[in-house]
């Protein structure tokens, strides 16, 4: 199991004595287990995946999501370490074998032990599966798994528990969503106008999908987070090409998704302004409070109020994916049925 070898890694990467160690000596240790994971070109976003999963059936303990124990400016997000659990763990009277589970998730009860970290898991997806209303709607993983988790990327490093999922366990079928395919760098639309540029490729996919049934955008770009601020001569080109003054843009709520378009309007070569995709902010921000203290500069090409509630999530050191304004949302905007495909 691919979990049990991240347990290994880190066992192996420990000094003695010691319970917790630096995540890249954890990478070092399981490429040497999974050569694999040194080739394939998205080697660090498995790492992160495997490291969730391994989490997930208490195997391990990552830092908080939303704290500074995260490596924020890499991409992927990277966890400076990595922890064993404790030796011994507080007693648990849950019975996971006589709880009334929804029937996607009845194999749960077959399971000799449980650990902690999947039943929280099972439980989120029992919750969701509760709801109903989203059953005949597929969707980007990652907005499914913010549907669930509020957490974008928590589904994908679930995949790799075979606890949850598996022949005669739960599959991204029973969860009505799908792994966005290896992604074009545009895809364009005739009947559209105007240009805007996605963060995320989830997002990348739904704009996409919405421009295919309503004119919308000619062009719609997948920034591959830092990657679009080398593509500033590109997105002028285009400008130009489609004789539009500006390029529209819509990324995560997080120090780095603000500096990305912070630093690519500030960019000469651009050559056209860059203005925020204003819908899909106000969707993910509507519930922050506005912040009164001075507005980082990463926050100021977003109109002032919008600025002030992205400031208060950087202050909070929080932060809003855009994959929470996903297509069922979109959708909704724009007065689509949203079991288009």
């Amino acid at each position: 199991m691919e979990t049990h070898l991240v347990l290994e890694s880190v066992q192996s990467a420990l000094s003695a004595g010691r319970r917790q160690t630096d995540a890249a000596a954890v990478f070092n240790a399981l490429s040497e287990r999974m050569p694999r994971l040194r080739n394939v070109p998205d080697r660090w976003e498995l790492f992160v995946e495997l490291l969730i999963a391994a989490e997930t059936e208490d195997l391990i303990l990552l830092p908080a999501r939303n704290g500074d124990g995260w490596n924020q400016h890499l991409v992927p997000a990277r966890p400076k370490w990595v922890r064993l659990p404790p030796l011994q763990t507080p007693r648990d009277d849950f019975d996971h074998r006589a709880f009334p589970w929804n029937p996607r998730l009845s194999f749960l009860a077959e399971q000799s032990r449980l650990p902690k970290g999947v039943r929280e898991a099972a439980l989120s997806v029992q919750r969701f599966l509760a709801r109903g209303e989203w059953a005949p709607i597929f969707v980007p993983i990652k907005e499914r798994s913010y549907d669930i988790f509020e957490d974008e990327k928590r589904l994908e490093g679930l995949q790799h528990s075979t606890i949850l999922f598996g022949a005669n366990k739960l599959s991204l079928e029973h969860l009505r969503c799908y792994v966005v395919p290896q992604t074009p760098v545009a895809e364009r639309f005739r009947d559209g106008k105007g240009i805007i540029v996605l963060e995320n490729e989830a997002t990348f996919d739904s704009f996409c999908r919405l421009s295919r049934h309503q004119a919308g955008y000619a062009l719609v770009v997948y920034g591959r987070g830092n990657e679009i601020q080398k593509c500033a001569a590109y997105l002028r080109r285009e400008a130009e090409k489609h004789g539009v003054d500006h390029v529209t843009y819509f990324g995560d709520v997080d120090r780095r998704g603000l500096e990305i378009p912070a630093q690519l309007s500030g960019d000469p070569t651009l050559g056209v302004s860059l203005t925020p995709y204003v819908a899909g902010y106000e969707a993910i921000l509507q519930t922050e409070a506005s912040a009164p203290e001075t507005l980082p500069a990463c926050c100021r090409w977003l109109p002032p109020q919008l600025a002030s509630r992205a400031a208060t999530v950087l202050a909070e050191n929080r932060r809003r994916p855009q994959e929470a304004f996903g297509w069922e949302k979109i959708a909704a905007v724009h007065q689509l049925d949203p079991l288009l495909r």
